[in-house]
């Protein structure tokens, strides 16, 4: 089951990169066709992590219990070929909301593409970047139902750093918004 589902979000990445390319850069459509092939990436994130994941059963069982050096060494290495396809959708997923930041600034959804942007980002290790698509998130849209999200990610990334202080601001920040614009 799972790789048929992992199977179908390739396809569907596949019709809409076709759909895209050969759409006029001012279709009124285009940023929906952009938005549904970053979270169609996103979801084939989720599918390769399940198969990354897959193999650390196997590696503890052939590195640890059955010591099988020739096992081990073929089951890391899946699980290394499987890393890099991950990362590489994650770019890809990245790269697309960036294009659709950059090529519709005006898409009325642009605070939900810029957070699952800044995710992203930071997903990737890209922390200075997704600080700086967080900034513009808070400062573009302070009405925007992720700015405590927003926040929650700079008390954390300040907590990482040993910066109690300035982390304790950031959740306070957050504890500023009701329940019901807080998730």
């Amino acid at each position: 089951v799972h790789a048929r589902g992992r199977d179908f979000l390739e396809r569907e990445v596949r019709l809409l990169e076709n759909l895209i390319r050969n759409m006029r850069a001012d279709n009124a459509d285009r940023p929906n066709y952009l938005l549904r092939l970053a979270e169609t990436y996103f979801e084939y994130q989720l599918a390769l992590n399940v198969d990354v994941r897959s193999f650390d059963e196997p590696i503890f069982q052939a590195c640890n219990v059955k010591k099988d050096q020739q096992a081990c060494a073929a089951a890391r290495q899946g699980q290394k070929t499987a890393e890099e396809r991950l990362e590489q959708a994650r770019t890809a997923t990245n790269r697309t909301y960036a294009r659709l930041v950059q090529d519709h600034p005006d898409f009325p959804r642009m605070d939900e593409v810029l957070f699952k942007l800044a995710f992203g980002l930071d997903q990737m290790g890209e922390v200075e970047t997704a600080r700086q698509v967080y900034l513009r998130l808070i400062k573009d849209f302070p009405e925007s139902r992720f700015i405590p999200s927003a926040y929650l990610s700079f008390a954390e990334f300040y907590f990482a750093e040993n910066e109690a202080s300035a982390a304790l601001q950031f959740y306070s920040k957050v504890l500023e918004y009701p329940a019901d614009r807080n998730p």
